[in-house]
């Protein structure tokens, strides 16, 4: 049923104080409905947008006595043409009495507000973005910060799983009953009732008072539903759902697409973990990050020949190098002997300062490994026997 003016008139009434002025013979007369954006509906007065309802601030009102006889009567049959659902007198404005006997004549409404122009075109707006309510079976929850409605058949565990929700730190909304309402184009929230606020009832274990075993953090009034956990049986999941949907699934609540999972539910499978991941899943879906369509383009580009990334390609395997024996070389005259020629089967030896690989040219030598000439390899040698060295006594 579409909203009227009437209906408008007493859903604000005592918002924002909606008051009728004169022509009492629109209240019938019917909004545009909420297939049109309310942004569509309501604004300042316009005769280029004449149709919706015209909001006339102190500068409006101010033109419309600016004009004489002839304007005033050009507007007026402008507006009666046009049909808008009403206008509204923001400020606390004194109706002119042309404009009061215009819109007795016409029937149309003529609406005051207490509220400055702006602020009375965002409360309308909302207004009309309001859909009505609905209620609906299931369990609502707030997941790292997200509205989560879990939905399904009777029996398949939905208030078990909000219970291992609440012990993992989440916040219980409503269980059993979920009374919702559309508060904006996009937007719908979920409350519980009344008579059910922080109760939770588990089959063996009757109602649980969450509010006193978890605290008063384990309780939320309202959240906005932004995802809808779907617990099916494993039969009627192969029926009826895909097992990787090509499209993301949605259900329409109020006129607005919600997002929605169908989790299968059978022993051993931990749906608390796969609710969290579907509730990080989605985050990801609102950042702009789609897992789906990204596997998607990875499989065309590997069909159509492809590197998966140009801009990267992938890197090839990673191959510890295996160090490579010198060919021997004839030693120049007066060559050191650590420097020595190096037999076929040797391989570069260990670093002796820092213990990490050799420099390439350096051959294995145990006796260079551990500090000593490499033709005396006797361990009672020592540094200051080294003829080699211009310091030790066997030198001088």
């Amino acid at each position: 049923m579409p909203m009227t003016v009437q209906t408008l008139v007493a859903s604000q009434q005592e918002r924002i104080n909606l008051q009728w002025l004169a022509g009492h013979a629109g209240a019938d007369r019917a909004l545009r409905g909420t297939s049109v954006h309310a942004v569509d509906q309501i604004g300042y007065l316009n005769l280029m947008h004449a149709e919706r309802i015209a909001v006339l601030g102190p500068r409006e009102l101010a033109w419309y006595g600016q004009l004489d006889e002839a304007g005033r009567s050009q507007l007026h049959d402008t507006l009666a043409s046009a049909h808008p659902p009403a206008l509204v007198l923001s400020d606390s404005q004194q109706a002119p009495p042309e404009l009061v006997q215009f819109c007795n004549q016409a029937g149309m409404a003529l609406l005051g507000c207490p509220l400055p122009a702006g602020p009375l075109i965002e409360a309308l707006e909302q207004a009309l973005s309001y859909q009505g309510h609905t209620s609906l079976h299931g369990v609502l929850m707030d997941v790292q910060g997200m509205g989560v409605l879990i939905t399904g058949d009777s029996g398949l565990g939905k208030s078990e799983l909000a219970l291992e929700l609440i012990s993992r730190g989440h916040g219980l909304v409503a269980d059993d009953v979920v009374d919702i309402e559309r508060i904006g184009q996009h937007t719908i929230i979920g409350r519980c009732p009344p008579m059910l606020q922080g109760l939770l009832e588990v089959r063996g274990l009757g109602l649980i008072d969450i509010r006193t075993i978890y605290g008063e953090s384990a309780v939320r009034r309202r959240m906005p539903i932004k995802l809808i956990v779907h617990l099916v049986g494993r039969r009627a999941l192969e029926n009826a759902y895909e097992r990787l949907p090509l499209q993301a699934l949605t259900e329409t609540i109020l006129g607005v697409p919600v997002r929605k999972v169908a989790v299968p539910v059978a022993a051993g499978r931990n749906i608390a973990v796969l609710t969290e991941t579907a509730v990080q899943s989605t985050i990801l879906l609102l950042r702009g990050i789609d897992t789906t369509r990204e596997f998607t383009r990875r499989q065309q580009q590997i069909i159509l020949g492809q590197q998966p990334d140009p801009a990267m390609p992938a890197a090839p395997p990673f191959r510890p190098a295996r160090p490579q024996p010198r060919p021997p070389t004839a030693p120049a005259p007066g060559t050191p002997d650590a420097a020595r020629i190096p037999r076929p089967d040797e391989a570069y030896c260990i670093d002796r300062i820092t213990g990490g690989p050799g420099i390439p040219g350096i051959p294995f030598d145990p006796c260079y490994c551990l500090g000593l000439h490499p033709l005396d390899s006797s361990l009672d040698s020592t540094p200051d026997d080294d003829p080699d060295n211009p310091d030790s006594s066997a030198a001088t």
